[in-house]
């Protein structure tokens, strides 16, 4: 006889560098304080000018991770994502033009539901990417290129008329 009602809350990335699965760098307030927890499937995540105070930070992807939307526009100063733990989006996945990825996981993105973008700003994946949600829909905003595979499952990739480059690129 229970329920679990999933809530939807936009969590910001605080403290500089470190692990996506430390709970004291995710905040409900952008610059805010620790809640405590680490994003699940229906947060947004968004990183911006408030989560690092100098630039060169890395964010590691340590663990399999999970989050909705995830934002990386308002970073003014460098910083690099790196791992090899699969990242698992339900959104759309926005990139940074000064972003460094030396990220290797599987990206995975798993949304049922229309109207997720992919924006990646020119930077060059090396992960194997996967579209796997029933109804779900994904329009590229600009190219995609990955050294890897692009795996269509379900859902609808409308390309958008950008280039895609890949390895190899699979789909039923």
């Amino acid at each position: 006889g229970w329920n679990f009602n999933s809530i939807s809350q936009n969590l910001y990335w605080i403290g500089n560098g470190g692990n996506w699965t430390d709970p004291n760098h995710w905040s409900l307030s952008s610059g805010g304080v620790s809640v405590g927890c680490i994003p699940t499937k229906n947060d947004n995540v968004f990183f911006n000018n408030n989560s690092f105070n100098t630039s060169n930070q890395t964010i590691i992807i340590d663990q399999e991770v999970y989050c909705k939307t995830v934002d990386w526009t308002g970073v003014a100063n460098s910083l690099t994502i790196a791992g090899n733990a699969n990242l698992n989006i339900y959104g759309s996945m926005i990139l940074n033009v000064s972003m460094n990825v030396t990220y290797n996981g599987n990206i995975y993105f798993r949304s049922n539901n229309p109207g997720n973008t992919i924006q990646s700003f020119g930077k060059s994946l090396s992960s194997n990417i996967s579209f796997d949600g029933l109804g779900g829909t994904w329009a590229l905003q600009d190219n995609l290129t990955t050294s890897a595979s692009i795996e269509l499952v379900t859902g609808t990739l409308n390309t958008n008329n950008v280039t895609v480059s890949a390895n190899n690129f699979l789909s039923n």
